[in-house]
């Protein structure tokens, strides 16, 4: 049987990795690397024929009694069913935290009817999203692969949540213990989250790197960004972030559950066991 949720203590702060699909996503590294130097002669043969699994995944945090679920996955019916492995209802969370609006990151936040799974929850995202949102598309979040499931989802949450919704642009204090972190080049507006109790830190790197192989060549830009380059700036900015003492990080495309440490040897990063 799949495991729908993983829980983890990390101080004072319970997190609990929430499959956000069922499966595990099979990619060919060819069809994720860009090409050394943009030239796809320069590809390494390997590159085609190597696959890699990765994970489609959320998570819940709960930061002094506050519930928080970090993005809502790419299905709805499979996060309610690892919400309920753990015990949790979705009237009970209190914040959803939002790193970008890619359907796989928010298809999850409302039902087959276009329904709020959360209908407490304050949902906090960049302002710039919000904008496209709430535009349908036009102004706001330039994404070359905006397509026509994700803007219903947008129009859906536009529609629900504009009473309840907390708007910052890029690094900003969220609510006690949250801070958002500016991470754009996935998209414009990409954001990644850390939550902090007492000397812990939990680093939400949302899609800044979406897997173990960009580590082994931090030059290599991701086919799925809007901008490469200033996506490979990113993400060395969080993983020099994610090394600091007591900082575990959680990367929701890596194999599930998705948690890692990162440690810094010379001027490489290298995952470690948690």
């Amino acid at each position: 049987m799949t495991e729908l949720a993983y829980r983890l203590t990390f101080g004072d702060l319970t997190c609990v990795a929430l499959r956000g699909a069922e499966g595990s996503p099979q990619i060919r590294l060819s069809d994720l690397l860009l090409p050394p130097g943009g030239d796809e002669a320069n590809r390494p043969e390997a590159e085609r024929a190597t696959v890699i699994e990765g994970a489609h995944s959320c998570l819940l945090a709960i930061l002094d009694d506050r519930r928080i679920l970090i993005d809502g996955g790419f299905d709805a019916a499979t996060v309610r069913a690892g919400l309920s492995e753990v015990g949790v209802e979705p009237a009970s969370i209190d914040f959803i935290l939002i790193t970008h609006g890619d359907t796989d990151h928010i298809a999850g936040l409302v039902d087959e009817e276009q329904r709020l799974v959360y209908p407490e929850a304050r949902y906090a995202l960049h302002r710039q999203l919000w904008e496209a949102w709430i535009s349908d598309g036009e102004r706001g979040d330039p994404n070359p692969f905006y397509e026509e499931r994700q803007r219903q989802i947008a129009r859906a949450l536009a529609g629900q949540i504009a009473d309840r919704v907390l708007l910052f642009d890029g690094d900003a204090k969220v609510a006690p213990g949250i801070r958002s972190i500016a991470s754009p080049g996935h998209r414009p507006s990409h954001l990644a989250f850390e939550l902090s109790t007492g000397n812990h830190r939990l680093l939400h790197l949302g899609d800044a790197m979406i897997a173990p192989v960009f580590l082994d060549d931090l030059s290599r830009g991701n086919v799925f960004d809007t901008d490469p380059k200033l996506g490979i700036e990113s993400r060395l900015e969080i993983l020099r972030r994610a090394v600091e003492p007591e900082t575990l990080a959680y990367v929701p495309h890596f194999p599930f559950p998705g948690f890692i440490r990162i440690e810094q040897r010379g001027d490489r990063f290298e995952q470690v066991d948690v």
